[in-house]
C-alpha cells in the first residue's frame, strides 16, 4: 500500500509539472470527491472539491504561473496520510520572470486507491504535526 501510494502521489507531481494538464489522467488518480484545501496564505486560498474542484484550483493558479515544476524532497507514511515535502516554482504569466522557488508540504490521504484529500502546509513540521494528530 505504502508504495502504491507514492506512485500515485510521483504521478500527480509529474501532471502538475506537464505544460499542458492531462485530466483524463489526473482524474483517474484522484478520488471523484476529492477535497484539496490550498494554503491560507496563498491568492487561490480555499477549498476545492471533486473534479471540477480542482479544474477550478488549476484555472486560478495558471492565471498567475505558468511551466510550474514540482520537486518532492520525500514521502513520509503516518498512518493513512503521507506528508510530501516539496519544492516548486515556474515562470510568471505575465512576465514570463521565473518566480522564487517556494517550498510547502502537502498532507495526502488515499482511499480505494485514489487520493481523496490533499491539505498544503507552509512548513514540514506543520504537517507532520497535522498528520501525527489525524490519527
Amino acid at each position: 500500500m505504502a508504495q502504491q501510494v507514492v506512485e500515485v502521489l510521483r504521478r500527480i507531481v509529474e501532471l502538475f509539472s506537464e505544460r499542458e494538464m492531462d485530466w483524463d489522467a489526473l482524474f483517474q488518480l484522484v478520488d471523484p470527491d476529492i477535497v484539496w484545501e490550498v494554503r491560507w496564505d496563498f491568492p487561490d486560498a480555499g477549498i476545492y472539491t471533486g473534479h471540477e474542484g480542482l479544474r477550478r484550483l488549476s484555472a486560478a493558479f495558471d492565471e498567475a504561473v505558468r511551466e510550474t515544476w514540482y520537486l518532492p524532497l520525500e514521502y513520509i507514511h503516518i498512518g493513512s496520510h503521507v506528508v510530501v515535502p516539496l519544492r516548486w516554482g515556474g515562470l510568471g504569466m505575465g512576465s514570463g520572470a521565473t518566480l522564487a522557488e517556494r517550498e510547502e508540504t502537502w498532507v495526502s490521504t488515499l482511499r480505494d486507491g485514489k487520493i481523496r484529500h490533499v491539505r498544503e502546509y507552509a512548513t514540514k513540521e506543520d504537517a507532520l504535526e497535522a498528520a501525527a494528530l489525524c490519527e
